[in-house]
């Protein structure tokens, strides 16, 4: 299953940045490649302060980037 809507999801921001939220779009980007609209818990910044979100925020990670899913 591709479509993970609505599902909390677990996962590596950028390959490497944990996070955690529920999934509010999937698509089909070019090439092939799913990615999850997320919508995070928990805010985070790098360990040079050059990527800060805050929770709340939506951020895109890719399916294969993608370590945990659970049903709301």
């Amino acid at each position: 299953m591709w479509n993970l809507e609505s599902m909390r999801v677990k996962g590596n921001y950028m390959g490497d940045i944990p996070v955690a939220g529920v999934v509010t779009y999937s698509h089909v980007a070019y090439g092939g490649d799913v990615q999850h609209h997320i919508k995070i818990d928990a805010g985070f910044s790098a360990c040079d302060g050059r990527i800060i979100r805050h929770a709340g925020e939506v951020i895109i990670v890719s399916n294969k980037h993608i370590t945990e899913v659970q049903d709301q």
